[in-house]
C-alpha cells in the first residue's frame, strides 16, 4: 500500500460503506517528531476527547504533553513517566472524588491490573496526532498509525471476521485497561486487531452511545482486512443482508437460512 491521502480516503470510504458506519474511523499517529503541515491543538483535553474532535468535528491536529489532561493516558501512550499514585495503586483505588477514582478495591488489585495494561515505552512519543481517516496526512515511517473505529458489536464482529477470513487466527478482546491502553497502545505495541468494550473514562468524556464499542486497527493490517471484508460480503449475500439490520432489531432465521444449514456438502 502507498500511504498517501488517496489511499487513506479509499480505505475509509470502503470501510464506512461496507459496515454502514455512522462516523469516520479516526487515524491516530504516534510519533517521536512534530508532524509537518498540521496545526497543534489549542487548549487541553483528554486523549479520548481528542478522538471525538477528529471523529465528530473532522479536525486534523497534533498534540503534545501540554495538550493532554489525563495523566494516566499520557503514561500508557508513551508520552511521560507514570506518576507515583498510579504505580503504587493509591490513585485508582483511592476514595472518589478527592483522593482517587475507586475503580479497584485495593492498591494490590491495581498493581495486579497494571501488569496487564499495554504501555508504550515512556517518553518515546513526543506528539499524538488525530484525523478522520479519509483526511489523514500521516506517514507511518515517521511513527505509528492506529485506526480507531467506534461501532456496534455486530459491526465489530464483521471486521473481526474480515480479518480472520484470510488469517484464520483468533482475535482476543481486552476490557479492563483504559481504552487508550487496550485499543491504541495495544495495537501500537502488538500489531494486532484490538476490540474492546472501553472504559469508564471514555464513556464519560466521549460521545459514545450505550450500544457502541471500540476497535483499534494497526494501519498495516487494514488494507487486507477491508479487502477480505468486501470479499466475505460479496460471497455471502445473506450475511450482507443481516449486517444491514438496525440496532434494536434481532434477526429471525428464514426458511432459506435453515435449508442452507442442512444442505448436502458438495451437492451437484
Amino acid at each position: 500500500m502507498t500511504y498517501i491521502a488517496e489511499a487513506y480516503a479509499g480505505l475509509s470510504n470502503r470501510l464506512k460503506s461496507s459496515l454502514s458506519l455512522e462516523t469516520s474511523p479516526v487515524a491516530i499517529f504516534l510519533s517521536p517528531k512534530i508532524p509537518k503541515g498540521i496545526k497543534q491543538l489549542e487548549g487541553k483535553m483528554k486523549w479520548c476527547e481528542m478522538v471525538d474532535k477528529a471523529r465528530l468535528e473532522g479536525k486534523v491536529f497534533y498534540s503534545t504533553v501540554e495538550n493532554h489532561a489525563c495523566k494516566n493516558g499520557m503514561f500508557y501512550l508513551g508520552m511521560t513517566q507514570a506518576f507515583p499514585g498510579l504505580l503504587n495503586g493509591e490513585w485508582l483505588s483511592g476514595k472518589y472524588p478527592e483522593n482517587g477514582r475507586r475503580i479497584f478495591r485495593s492498591p494490590m488489585a491495581v498493581q495486579r491490573a497494571q501488569t496487564k495494561y499495554w504501555k508504550i515505552t515512556p517518553e518515546t512519543i513526543k506528539t499524538i496526532s488525530f484525523s478522520p481517516l479519509e483526511k489523514a496526512p500521516f506517514d507511518p515511517e515517521e511513527g505509528g498509525v492506529i485506526v480507531m473505529v467506534i461501532c456496534n458489536p455486530k459491526q465489530a464482529m464483521y471486521m473481526i471476521r474480515g480479518h480472520t477470513f484470510e488469517t484464520g487466527e483468533m482475535v482476543y478482546g481486552a476490557t479492563m485497561p483504559s481504552t487508550c491502553s487496550s485499543v491504541c497502545a495495544r495495537a501500537y505495541m502488538t500489531g494486532e486487531l484490538c476490540p474492546s468494550l472501553g472504559c469508564f473514562g471514555a464513556r464519560i468524556f466521549m460521545k459514545v452511545k450505550t450500544e457502541e464499542m471500540f476497535m483499534g486497527i494497526p494501519i498495516e493490517i487494514l488494507p487486507k482486512l477491508v479487502d477480505n471484508l468486501e470479499s466475505l460480503l460479496d460471497g455471502r449475500p445473506d450475511l450482507k443482508a443481516m449486517l444491514s439490520e438496525e440496532v434494536g432489531q434481532y434477526h429471525s432465521a428464514t426458511e432459506e437460512d435453515r435449508l442452507v444449514q442442512i444442505s448436502e456438502w458438495n451437492k451437484k
